[in-house]
């Protein structure tokens, strides 16, 4: 992955939400989502398998569809924190979003741990 410096970051992130007109808060991610033509799809996993069970699963950005998929059985907060992760990936680093290297959100605890 190209690394960039915080200062494009801060300023690719202040393009995202200045580009639709977005400057109240908090931000709604997923009408930032929709002025970036980026569909916001809340799916139930539980049919897709052992990888995209509704417990491990959170969400993930889909560079084909354009779309970030959200599993439906994360609380509302929740939802509008993913779709932002999501879309900040998507946004920020698109040729890494599009790639073999791109991580999808988990709920899972060992997903969120962090080795000493």
């Amino acid at each position: 992955m190209t690394q960039i410096t915080e200062f494009e970051v801060r300023k690719r992130a202040e393009l995202a939400l200045t580009r639709p007109g977005i400057n109240i808060q908090p931000v709604d991610a997923q009408q930032v989502a929709e002025a970036h033509d980026i569909k916001t799809w809340f799916v139930d996993f539980t049919n897709e398998g052992p990888e995209f069970t509704a417990q491990r699963v959170a969400a993930f950005y889909d560079h084909d569809d354009q779309a970030i998929y959200v599993n439906k059985a994360v609380s509302g907060v929740e939802k509008n924190h993913l779709i932002a992760i999501e879309l900040g990936k998507a946004l920020l680093f698109p040729h890494w979003s599009a790639g073999d290297d791109y991580e999808l959100s988990r709920r899972d605890a060992e997903a969120n741990t962090q080795e000493a």
